[in-house]
Order: C-alpha cells, then sequence, then structure tokens
C-alpha cells in the first residue's frame, strides 16, 4: 500500500522531469508489476494500473498542529490503462511522457462547520 502511495504521489505530483523519456531498452529491462503486487528490493520497476480495477487509496492526516493524526481509505478506478515509471506515464507501455504533461491533478483542502474535507480532481491531458 505504501508503496501505492508513494509512486501515486510521485507520479501525481511530480514537478521537475528531464526532457529525455527512459530508452525502450531500459524499459525492457525492467518488471512491470501491476497495482497490489509487493515491489521488489532495490528494483526500479514499471507500475501497471489496469482500467477498471479498484485501487486502494489512502489519506494521511497528521502533523505538529493536530493533536490526534487521523486517516481515512477509499478504492478509485481508472478509466483507461495507465503506465507509471518515475515520472514518466504512458498509456500503452510504449509511448512515454513526462505525467504532468499526460495528467493534471488539483488536490485541495477545505474546512467548514461540517468538518474537513480533502479533494483531489484528476484529468487526462490530450496528448
Amino acid at each position: 500500500m505504501r508503496t501505492f502511495i508513494y509512486a501515486f504521489t510521485a507520479f501525481a505530483l511530480s514537478a521537475c522531469t528531464s526532457l529525455t523519456p527512459p530508452s525502450t531498452a531500459h524499459l525492457a529491462a525492467l518488471p512491470t508489476l501491476e497495482i497490489g503486487q509487493s515491489a521488489p528490493a532495490n528494483q526500479e520497476y514499471i507500475l501497471h494500473i489496469p482500467a477498471g480495477k479498484p485501487i486502494p487509496f489512502k489519506l494521511e492526516v497528521s502533523g505538529s498542529a493536530i493533536t490526534q493524526p487521523g486517516t481515512a481509505s477509499t478504492f478509485v478506478e481508472s478509466l483507461q490503462e495507465v503506465y507509471v515509471y518515475k515520472h514518466w506515464a504512458s498509456l500503452d507501455g510504449k509511448t512515454w511522457l513526462p505525467n504532468r504533461q499526460l495528467f493534471k491533478s488539483v488536490f485541495s483542502i477545505g474546512l467548514d462547520t461540517r468538518g474537513g474535507i480533502a479533494k483531489m480532481h484528476f484529468d487526462q491531458v490530450t496528448p
């Protein structure tokens, strides 16, 4: 689960990328793991997120301004196949773009008299 959170965070919030995608030979040498599988120790891999498969998503709230940390869990599903390698993303596993060119995400937090709500809006950018 933590591996997914780290991969998803890198995928969704990456700000700096190199301009050259990884080589086909480099990517071909990497294992492709489906979301939910165990990551190999100290080895790079390509994360595959199948279309329509429930993906666990966990929100953790903590910090020095909070007396009691909290968590919430839910599931989301992707509309199409997605492949993630570091800060690169692909819809077919062959054409790779910096993830921020393929997807746009907006995270917001709000508070009112009912409490707090955290929202993440995630759109595919048409390449």
